[in-house]
Formats: C-alpha cells, structure tokens, sequence
C-alpha cells in the first residue's frame, strides 16, 4: 500500500468519509506527494550543479506554464522526480553560459517557441485526463497565451533592474515548457520513461541474480 492510500484511509474513516471522499482525499494526498518529491529532487540537483537559485527558478517557471498549458507526463511519481532532475540539472548547469549573451530583445525573442507551441498544441491533456471540453480548451490556451505576455513583461523588468540572470532563468523554463507541448517534447518524455523502466528492469533482473 503505497503512503499516501495508508494515510487517505486513515484520515478519511476518523473524518468520517465515504469511499468517494477518501479517494479525492488519497488523490490530494499523491499530487502533494508527488510535488514535495520533485521540489526536493530540484533543490538536490541544484546543489550539485552549483546553481540552486537557478535551477529554482527554471523549475518555478515551467512548473507554473505546465499548470496552464498541460504537457507530458512520466507513468510513474518517481520516474518524474528523476527526469525533473536531470532536465533541470541541465538547464541549470548551463545557465552561466547562457545568460551573458542574452539581452532583453534576444530573450523576448526566445519566447516566440512559446507562444507557437500554446497556439499549436495547448492545452496538452494526458489520456488519463483528456480535456473533452472545447470551451475548457480555449480558456485554457487564452490562459496561456496571457501568461506568455506576463512573461515577456517580466523578462523587461528584470533587464530594467540590471538581473540578466534571472531574466535567463525564465527564458530557460519558457523554453522548456515550449519544447514539452510539441510532438518533440512528448516523444521525449514518453522515451525516457521508457528508458527508465528498462534500466530499473534490467537492475532487478542483475541484482537477482541468476535463477
């Protein structure tokens, strides 16, 4: 039993709950799982990268798009603390040799992918959770685009108050979010949880032994 149903049936029979309650509670308590592990994963591979802020930011900032405009998914909690990290840790690492080659024109240009793949692909539901609704999909994809406009503003703010760096940080994040909405960015994701399923495979199988 994994901690989250221990702790929903727990909590939901001393609230006195039916089965549907106690199953929104076990799902609420999974999603707030889920993100604690990614957030600890993030700060981890930050430290390790030597660049905990950035790396903060890149995460912040494309966790917040993927709220809005959907995007792919790991099949497993784990598997996506583990692709979170060695995205970001990327990302993160190469920030410093980003960001000195970036102005505000260059950046706000960067957000051009970002706009292309809200109005090409947004919002990308999983099958798991299809957004049937088409009146839910353009609010959604409107909620997108608006955010990429907050985005650009905010990017003229930090290159008004002389932060180049941050400004990077959340060009990286935009970027990454555009990249997960296309066909690219789920092919991708969709590969590496299979990649990882086959290495935790394979690991099972040596640390087994032979039969």
């Amino acid at each position: 039993m994994k901690l989250e149903e221990y702790l929903g049936e727990k909590l939901g029979k001393s609230q006195g709950m039916d089965e549907e309650g106690v199953s929104v509670l076990v799902f609420g308590l999974a999603v707030a799982k889920s993100m604690v592990l990614s957030f600890l994963g993030i700060i981890l591979v930050g430290i390790l990268v030597g660049q905990l802020l950035g790396t903060l930011v890149i995460a912040v900032t494309q966790a917040l798009l993927k709220q809005i405009t959907g995007g792919p998914h790991c099949s497993d909690e784990y598997r996506c603390t583990v692709s979170g990290m060695l995205v970001f840790g990327v990302l993160g690492y190469i920030s410093p040799f980003i960001w000195p080659h970036l102005s505000f024109a260059v950046s706000a240009l960067l957000l051009l992918p970002l706009f292309v793949s809200i109005l090409a692909w947004a919002p990308r539901d999983c099958p798991e959770k299809p957004i049937d609704s088409p009146a839910h999909r353009r609010r959604l994809r409107n909620l997108g685009l608006i955010a990429a406009v907050g985005l650009a503003a905010l990017l003229y703010c930090l290159y008004a108050y002389n932060q180049p760096a941050f400004a990077a940080w959340v060009v990286e994040g935009a970027l990454w979010q555009a990249v997960l909405l296309s066909p690219l960015g789920v092919w991708f994701i969709h590969g590496l949880d299979r990649g990882m399923i086959k290495a935790a495979a394979w690991f099972s199988r040596r640390s087994a032994g032979p039969s």
